[in-house]
């Protein structure tokens, strides 16, 4: 359709952000185009028109970037500028409404990576029989304990109810897993705490988080095995996305021995890193999930 526009003389206008996350293609369909034309996965058919649009000469002489976010809290902002961005983002709203104070202390902060690592070995990840499926039930665990806490601080609730849209969840959990979202939904449908605050809770994974956002998010990352080997979470766009849904806190659930060393300039290797250096400044925390087990 751009190519029809184009050549029939219309002005196209293209919008997007090609360090988010580019069409999906399912598996099946990317092994018979690289099978067909024996490419790769970097093969530039499976980025976006956009992306190659805007790389190319012509879009060098004419596109132009906007540096301005609205949704991000200035440390949330911060973290995602410096991380996928280069720092160039630069914060367009201010701090967090002041009932936010009204969370528990550990929460006081808008950035907070909570890590799985203090569990040493019940803390890595399981997975199905052909190494398909990813899933890591004790972090489902401390995730939940992190909603239990921010459900039942009432007063903080209250006002934050009376802030909300019609239909909207304040809180996203965003799995990088589907193995992980199910079983995050199950522990949610059967936890007896949540009753009617079930409505403000949305479950999903990454990929289906593109374009949305919640004022609350908590990332279960799931990846935490004895080969550091970090599967699909080397990609850049897929953990921009995760990062950039939050409006007002951002909760990372992971395990911070896998982003150190040989990984640490892997995407989360970075997040964790300018994490660390936010809670030096006082402007992030970083917690072990130990203190978020039920005992």
């Amino acid at each position: 359709e751009l190519a029809v526009a184009m050549q029939a003389g219309h002005r196209v206008l293209l919008v997007g952000d090609h360090f988010q996350l580019p069409p999906t293609f399912s598996d099946e369909i990317k092994e018979l185009i690289k099978s067909r034309f024996s490419i790769g996965d970097e093969f530039s058919l499976f980025s976006s028109d956009f992306e190659r649009i805007f790389d190319s000469g012509y879009g060098k002489k004419v596109g132009t970037t906007l540096l301005r976010q609205y949704r991000m809290a200035p440390d949330i902002g911060e973290l995602v500028s410096d991380c996928f961005y280069k720092g160039k983002l630069e914060p367009g709203r201010g701090t967090p409404p002041e009932y936010y104070d009204l969370l528990p202390e550990q929460f006081s902060k808008q950035v907070c990576w909570v890590d799985i690592s203090t569990l040493k070995e019940h803390g890595i990840e399981q997975t199905s029989e052909k190494g398909k499926d990813r899933w890591n039930r004790l972090e489902a665990k401390v995730v939940m304990e992190l909603l239990r806490l921010i459900l039942e601080s009432d007063d903080f609730i209250e006002f934050l109810k009376e802030d909300l849209q019609p239909q909207e969840p304040p809180i996203g959990i965003i799995c990088m897993y589907h193995k992980q979202r199910e079983i995050i939904d199950q522990m949610k449908a059967e936890a007896p705490w949540l009753g009617d605050a079930r409505r403000l809770v949305k479950v999903d994974t990454v990929d289906s988080y593109q374009g949305k956002e919640n004022r609350i998010i908590i990332i279960s990352t799931v990846r935490n095995n004895p080969t550091f080997n970090p599967g699909f979470l080397r990609s850049p766009n897929r953990i921009n996305v995760a990062m950039s849904r939050a409006m007002e806190r951002l909760f990372i659930v992971g395990a911070s021995k896998m982003w150190e060393g040989r990984n640490s300039a892997l995407p989360l290797g970075k997040v964790l890193n300018k994490i660390k250096s936010m809670a030096a400044e006082g402007k992030a925390d970083f917690l072990p999930a130990s203190q978020f087990m039920v005992k």
